[in-house]
């Protein structure tokens, strides 16, 4: 069983230096502009000043721990009954085990104990594995969504839900 760990802004700086390697691991190849747009929307939603921004906004975030070592880590916000989960990745060698699914139930579990009634999150169309790991749990696509991030980049998200 995994153990979750809450941090505050004063964390925001290590969690940045945490997520960096994963983010290019995961988005370097998968996004179409490569590393540089990976790079580019990287630096706009995960540096240190973005979570401190982030978590003034109620995002709340923290680490996914197995056996004490840091597997991963998440951010989500309470939207009145919704609960967006905004971020959900785990290190590479912990992929596979379980941990994400894990990681989900606590989320969708937080959710529900703060009133929330439905999930849901926005997944790279190209990201299939994550994707299917979501459809795992209980997510379906609700809608594709195309958005301009700024300097010529754009997401290229689906949007997932489902019910808690």
């Amino acid at each position: 069983m995994a153990d979750i760990q809450l941090i505050g802004k004063d964390g925001a700086r290590e969690l940045h230096e945490f997520a960096h390697p994963i983010w290019r691991e995961v988005f370097g190849p998968m996004i179409t502009g490569g590393p540089d747009e990976a790079e580019y929307i990287f630096e706009s939603w995960q540096s240190a000043e973005s979570i401190e921004e982030a978590m003034d906004d109620g995002f709340l975030y923290g680490y996914l721990l197995d056996g004490g070592r840091r597997a991963g880590y998440f951010a989500l916000r309470l939207e009145g009954e919704k609960l967006f989960l905004s971020k959900c990745y785990l290190v590479g060698d912990e992929r596979g085990k379980g941990l994400g699914s894990e990681l989900i139930r606590w989320m969708l579990d937080y959710g529900k104990m703060h009133g929330c009634t439905s999930a849901y999150l926005h997944v790279n169309t190209r990201n299939t594995k994550a994707i299917e790991a979501y459809e795992r749990n209980g997510f379906v696509k609700v809608y594709h969504e195309i958005e301009d991030q700024g300097d010529g980049f754009a997401t290229n998200d689906f949007v997932m839900s489902r019910r808690i």
